[in-house]
């Protein structure tokens, strides 16, 4: 038996790493059914709060834009047709179990339910608004699901994990690849410069606005710092130019008071600088 075969009924008997299995049709299904039961609901609430204000000509995109995000994520959800399945050693979950953890979320979303009618109760606003409770038990009844249908339990085979390991160490070697290239454009003044003056048009119309909050301050001088530092060697340049103006001010200041002491006192504190001088 030669070297090679050994090697070819070595990989025959060991397990796989992962295999590529199809996903059910009916799981693709109830997984693209849970963002759409979440964004019908809240797109219809806002819907029926426009046409109450009659700002439905001016906010329309607001129910669209739920919708849209709802049904994206939803298609793409269901257009997955294939998973990669790990290797693992499956030990199965009694029903007990698989009970208990689904009424855990069936309880909790119906005490926090409560909770919030509770609190709209108070303020005399469960009339309008109680249907706000909606998004949460189309997603209490989806995990609730999806954990009494998960009847095993896997943990990881060694090959498998090793596996993940490699998987991670390249998806972080192309991440660090990417901010290599990312750093490398932003050494070039042409790239960053026009993204300072961008900022600084950004900060100086937020700035002017009739009515500045803190949180546009904070944009503002946030702004402004991001500037400085895409800007980099402007800012060395008027740093130096500041500190040297800072620098003329405080000597002028200086020779003023200077000036304005009795003679004696100058004579004095002109002996101190000398003495110190001399002692260095």
């Amino acid at each position: 038996m030669t070297d090679s075969e050994v090697v070819s009924n070595d990989a025959e008997t060991s397990p796989a790493p992962c295999t590529i299995v199809p996903i059910p049709l009916e799981v693709r299904a109830a997984k693209a059914v849970l963002p759409l039961l979440v964004a019908v609901p809240l797109a219809t609430i806002r819907l029926l709060e426009t046409l109450d204000k009659g700002t439905l000509v001016t906010e329309w995109p607001g129910p669209v834009l739920i919708l849209a995000i709802g049904g994206g994520i939803a298609y793409k959800l269901y257009s997955k047709q294939e998973k990669l399945v790990l290797a693992a050693t499956v030990t199965p979950i009694p029903l007990k179990n698989r009970l208990r953890k689904s009424g855990l979320i069936l309880v909790s979303t119906l005490l926090a339910s409560i909770l919030i009618w509770a609190v709209q109760y108070s303020s005399n606003q469960l009339r309008q608004y109680w249907t706000y409770v909606w998004p949460l038990w189309p997603a209490a009844l989806f995990f609730a699901y999806m954990f009494f249908r998960e009847s095993e339990s896997r943990v990881l085979t060694p090959s498998a994990e090793q596996y993940l390991q490699l998987q991670k160490q390249a998806k972080q070697a192309q991440i660090n690849a990417e901010n290599s290239k990312f750093d490398a454009l932003m050494q070039h003044w042409w790239a960053r410069y026009p993204l300072a003056v961008f900022l600084v048009w950004m900060a100086i119309s937020a700035a002017s606005k009739p009515e500045v909050k803190l949180g546009t301050w904070l944009f503002v001088i946030g702004a402004v710092v991001l500037a400085g530092v895409l800007a980099k060697e402007l800012s060395r340049m008027l740093l130096g130019v500041g500190a040297l103006v800072l620098g003329i001010g405080a000597i002028y200041l200086v020779f003023q008071g200077a000036a304005a002491l009795p003679v004696g006192a100058a004579v004095i504190i002109g002996a101190i600088i000398i003495a110190s001088a001399v002692r260095r």
